[in-house]
Parts: structure tokens; C-alpha cells; sequence
């Protein structure tokens, strides 16, 4: 008799087993694939790499030649990241000239708006790649007795985010970055 019970346990953990691994085996998995595409400064040699290896240069891409007084390197690399967010790509990873952008199923599709401090010449690139002198954008003219590079860069902040662009630390959803001189913001589009 113990025998029938310690075979039919058995038989029963082994149906059961089957069964766990049947239903398993028919569960879609839940994981969403990521696609990549980057984008290194490179003058009017850079170009986007995409998910399937092709290779694109940023200007027969977006159509236009680099802006005279923004900094061609925040133009080059701000009209980059506009060409891969509309193809549903977001900031991942960035620094001096490499951009890296990700692709997912779960993320809203976004634009991005850049400054570079230069001076004088501060200019904003927008995400159709037209610039604007912060110099030109209204209110005071000067910059003293403040730091001139936290002049220009909070006055293009304060552009940039009535526009709806935005920088945060908290948000994780929100890219921002800003070293000695660039600055990004984001802004997510609507569905």
C-alpha cells in the first residue's frame, strides 16, 4: 500500500510539474525589448548609428546645414537626439560628445532643447534645430554683477521651460544634465 501512495504522490508531483511548466511555456514573457542608437560629434561628419547598423549623417538626415552663431557641437548633437526622439528613442547616456539614446515599448515619445555657454554668442537650439541668441530673448541685457556663464544658462532655462522643457533631479523620467557649459532639457509629447 505505501508503495501505491509513493507512486501515486509521485506521479501526481510529476503532473503537476508538467503542468507548471505547460502554462509557463504558453505565458508570453514580460520583459520589454530595448533597442539602441548613438550619435558621436564628429563636425559635419556625424552621423547616427541605429539599431540595425545602418548609418546616417545628421545633416541629410535633418536637411540643413549647422546655425552660424550656436555652438556647432550642441547643434549637431541636439538635432541628433530630436531625429532618434522622434523615432521613439530617449536619452540613456551622454557626455562631451557621445550621445546614447533607448528605445522601449513603455516610453512616451520626447524632444530635447539645448544651450552652450559661449558667451556672447550663448544661443539655444531648439528641437527643429533653429537657434536663438539668449541675448535676444527680452527681459535684462546683462549679466552683472552675477557669474556670466549662471546668466546666460538660467536665462535659457527659464526659455527652455516655457516651453514646457524640463529639468529635475527627482523626476526619473526627466533627463537633464548640465556641466561647465551645456545644458539639456527635455520634453515629453503628447500621445
Amino acid at each position: 500500500m505505501n508503495s501505491f501512495i509513493g507512486r501515486f504522490g509521485s506521479i501526481l508531483g510529476l503532473l503537476w510539474l508538467l503542468g507548471v511548466r505547460l502554462v509557463a511555456a504558453e505565458t508570453p514573457p514580460s520583459a520589454t525589448t530595448n533597442e539602441f542608437a548613438s550619435v558621436r560629434f564628429d563636425n559635419d561628419n556625424t552621423c547616427i548609428v541605429w539599431p540595425d547598423g545602418s548609418v546616417e549623417k545628421v545633416t541629410e538626415l535633418a536637411g540643413k546645414k549647422e546655425p552660424g552663431s550656436a555652438d556647432i557641437r550642441i547643434w549637431y548633437l541636439t538635432v541628433a537626439m530630436n531625429l532618434m526622439a522622434k523615432k521613439g528613442f530617449v536619452v540613456l547616456y551622454i557626455d562631451n560628445r557621445d550621445v546614447v539614446m533607448t528605445r522601449t515599448d513603455s516610453k512616451p515619445k520626447r524632444e530635447y532643447a539645448a544651450v552652450r555657454f559661449t558667451g556672447e554668442n550663448t544661443s539655444l537650439v531648439w528641437p527643429d534645430g533653429k537657434q536663438e541668441k539668449v541675448s535676444d530673448l527680452g527681459g535684462r541685457k546683462t549679466h552683472q554683477p552675477a557669474d556670466i556663464r549662471m546668466w546666460y544658462l538660467t536665462v535659457a532655462m527659464n526659455a527652455m521651460g516655457r516651453r514646457g522643457f524640463q529639468a529635475t533631479r527627482s523626476d526619473r523620467d526627466s533627463f537633464w544634465r548640465m556641466d561647465a557649459v551645456d545644458f539639456w532639457m527635455e520634453r515629453v509629447l503628447p500621445e
